[in-house]
């Protein structure tokens, strides 16, 4: 009787022991996210909430590479909210239970494809396609760049509103707005054309380095002409632009219109040429030989560049305008302005220099200079002349040990 007493009185408190005591266990969930084509999701933020009132995250992670993301929950409740957020946007808002040990779902998610072409249905390579969209947390801002087939390609966006820009080089080309829940796939036709120009002087001869500013319609672009003095300016849309034309002492502004592709051939009229002779001396008076000799115009633009003669003469014909010439001995230099609008004669001065002969040290440069320049080959020599010799005296030695 002692004995069953004890028994019951064991199994009491073992029952007495579950009750205070909570039993945990430890729940795998496994979820894989896939857009709407069903194609793997990364970095999309899965979260479990619990059911109202009271409701709490029980966990969050961000799904890998092959959209696969693991939790492990102790004791769960029956049901949990899951939420999937990509770029600050929910894609998904369902409620599961978390012992169903894995689940697939496919969310708001899929790839925009947007592709530029020209009004020829060429196309638009190099440009920068933005999509922007509002958020929880302010504008949010995605760009990617166009291919050689015009093509560019925004993986896994979310499938709400979003305002389309298209840029050339900062310059706003177009701009839109559309859903992507109903239109994943554009094609963006732009009226760009572009503008070839020619500059050439009064008997046809083009001219190079000649400075051309196209602006107008929220557009700016500056470039110099070729050798064959051409310029041309890509991705202007229609309307009305002004062109300035500098030429060292020359300028000029003239009016277009560009509705169609434009080739524009400019004559340079009125400009003349003249001689401009740069004499270089030392202090003493006596002519400097080989010494160089650059000259540019005022915006820096190289006009023609060579060597003084035996006489220490340059001599060199620009058109008229304003130059800066520099000559250069050693690690010295000296500049002289000079306005040319007739033939004119300069002299460079290098104070404190004395050549006697004038001739330069370029002309015959110092041994020593010579040396100091070569040492690492110098020292190269040195090492093999002296393996060769450890060789024919070693072989010297073994031929005499051998007689």
């Amino acid at each position: 009787m002692e004995k069953r007493g004890l028994f019951i009185a064991g199994i009491l408190l073992l029952l007495v022991f579950v009750r205070v005591v909570p039993v945990y266990s430890v729940t795998t969930l496994v979820v894989r996210v896939l857009n709407v084509d069903g194609e793997p999701v990364s970095g999309a933020l899965v979260t479990l909430v619990s059911p109202p009132p009271g409701a709490y995250v029980i966990a969050n992670n961000r799904t890998d590479e092959e959209g696969f993301v693991r939790f492990y929950l102790e004791s769960p409740p029956d049901e949990v909210t899951l939420i999937v957020s990509l770029r600050d946007e929910i894609v998904y808002n369902e409620r599961i239970s978390p012992y169903q040990g894995a689940v697939s779902i496919k969310v708001d998610v899929a790839d925009i494809r947007v592709e530029t072409l020209s009004t020829s249905n060429n196309p638009l390579a190099g440009l920068r396609v933005q999509l922007s969209w509002p958020s929880i947390t302010g504008i949010k801002k995605i760009s990617g760049f166009t291919d050689k087939d015009g093509r560019v390609i925004f993986k896994n966006m979310p499938l709400i509103e979003y305002n389309l820009s298209v840029y050339k080089d900062n310059e706003l080309l177009y701009e839109s707005t559309f859903d992507a829940d109903f239109k994943r796939d554009l094609k963006v036709y732009l009226k760009l054309y572009y503008v070839s120009i020619q500059v050439v002087d009064n008997v046809g001869n083009p001219l190079k380095n000649v400075f051309i500013r196209l602006y107008g319609e929220g557009i700016v672009k500056q470039k110099f002409t070729n050798l064959d003095g051409y310029v041309k300016f890509t991705f202007i849309p229609k309307g009305s632009y002004n062109l300035d034309i500098q030429y060292f002492g020359y300028e000029d502004t003239k009016r277009i219109d560009v509705y169609s592709d434009k080739e524009i051939k400019y004559v340079l009229s009125g400009l003349s040429r003249f001689l401009l002779r740069v004499k270089v001396i030392d202090d003493s008076g006596n002519p400097m030989s080989f010494i160089k000799v650059e000259v540019r115009s005022s915006r820096g633009v190289l006009a023609a560049t060579g060597y003084t003669n035996e006489a220490g003469l340059y001599i060199v014909e620009l058109y008229t305008g304003d130059y800066l010439v520099t000559a250069y001995y050693d690690q010295l230099s000296k500049s002289v302005d000079v306005r040319l609008d007739e033939d004119k004669i300069i002299r460079i001065i290098f104070r404190g220099i004395s050549t006697g002969s004038g001739k330069s040290t370029e002309v015959f440069p110092n041994i020593f200079e010579i040396i100091s320049k070569n040492i690492i080959l110098l020292i190269f020599i040195i090492i093999f002349v002296i393996f060769v010799i450890i060789i024919v005296f070693h072989y010297m030695f073994i031929s005499k040990q051998a007689v």
